[in-house]
């Protein structure tokens, strides 16, 4: 724990210094420490994200700018429009810097909140809203983590309804029969992403990425038991054992969401858990 406080505390005192400068430029609604740094994640590897919000996106000549007088140099951009990011190294570290336009985020909000849109992005940001570590704030960031802070029970019933379709035994037997290990496995971390979103969703917890899995597994609430360690060590396992857990892990997991949510069909997905694909030593006879 003090390793990852030490890691975060010099590159939260970086942001201030970067805020710094940001703030003076026109139309900037916001500014806010993100990604692993502001969920208390961050290691000696981790570079550090701003998340700028603007009233109107800067320009390409403004973001240009923004590189001189931070004194980096920018190695990568992405996005375009209403939302967009530089990749910069200010002596070798690596800064991300997020521009995002208000009136954009502000309709994912809407989406997500009323419109109950399971869109993974849309989501991650409501997760990285209540994470913000705000540097400057003309209340935007105040208002959206407000606005934010109250789950929708409807959209975790969608979230569980939704991934729990996808619970199934993608015929196991037969990739370990043919040692297609590199495509069993592959199975197995998809499921383990299906189960993850489904938890989500039972925990009223927002889509925070598959980064950082693990450790929000540690935090939910509502879980199967030793999870973490069950999701680590099917990549350790040997593909029998592995394959067997995360389709006892499923049924565990429809078993909380029969808690939950008594209304949702959990029976099929069942049925799905149970359905092998059939081995054939002769044809059959028409």
């Amino acid at each position: 724990m003090r390793e990852a406080k030490v890691s975060t505390s010099w590159r939260i005192d970086l942001a201030h210094q970067i805020a710094g400068h940001l703030r003076h430029f026109d139309n900037v609604a916001g500014i806010a420490v993100a990604g692993s740094v502001a969920r208390g994640f961050s290691d000696d590897y981790s570079d550090l994200e701003i998340a700028t919000f603007w009233n109107v996106n800067p320009t390409d000549e403004r973001r240009s700018e923004i590189v001189s007088a931070l004194k980096g140099s920018r190695f990568a951009s992405s996005g375009s429009g209403q939302s967009c990011e530089d990749s910069l190294l200010i002596k070798g570290f690596q800064v991300d810097i997020w521009h995002n336009e208000v009136q954009f985020e502000e309709k994912v909000l809407t989406n997500v909140l009323t419109n109950l849109s399971t869109n993974l992005g849309e989501n991650n940001f409501l997760e990285t809203v209540q994470n913000l570590i705000p540097l400057y704030d003309n209340g935007i960031i105040a208002d959206w983590k407000v606005r934010s802070r109250d789950y929708p029970f409807e959209l975790g019933k969608k979230f569980v309804k939704e991934n729990i379709s996808f619970f199934k035994d993608p015929y196991f037997e037969m990739h370990i029969a043919r040692k297609s290990l590199p495509l069993l496995f592959s199975h197995i971390s998809g499921l383990q992403k299906r189960v993850f979103l489904t938890l989500l969703g039972l925990n009223n917890v927002y889509f925070p990425g598959f980064k950082w899995m693990l450790k929000v597994c540690d935090q939910l609430a509502v879980k199967p038991p030793h999870l973490s360690e069950r999701l680590s060590l099917a990549f350790q396992s040997a593909p029998f054992e592995a394959c067997q857990d995360i389709l006892k892990l499923m049924a565990e997991v429809l078993d909380l969401v029969g808690s939950k949510f008594p209304d949702v069909d959990c029976d099929s997905s069942r049925k799905q858990l149970k359905t092998h694909r059939r081995k054939w030593d002769t044809g059959p006879q028409l």
